[in-house]
């Protein structure tokens, strides 16, 4: 592990933790793509919204096992 002498950090400490705060944000990302497919499906009639609500909601659990397997992981 690369340590900072002056500092005494962990540089690969910090990218790891900074790659979890960047998933933690792509989950809150996901969050904001499910309540927009409810808002456009509950204002549009398509004819397949479940289908978009059902990708939405894959979407979003897709990237908490993305953030828990770096948690895991990292």
């Amino acid at each position: 592990m690369m340590i900072n002498p002056v500092v005494g950090i962990s540089i690969w400490l910090i990218i790891k933790i900074a790659a979890l705060i960047l998933l933690g944000l792509y989950i809150v990302f996901s969050l904001v793509v499910v309540r927009q497919t409810k808002l456009m499906t509950d204002t549009l009639s398509l004819g397949f919204e479940a289908l978009i609500i059902m990708i939405g909601y894959i979407h979003l659990a897709f990237a908490v096992l993305v953030f828990f397997a770096a948690l895991i992981i990292l």
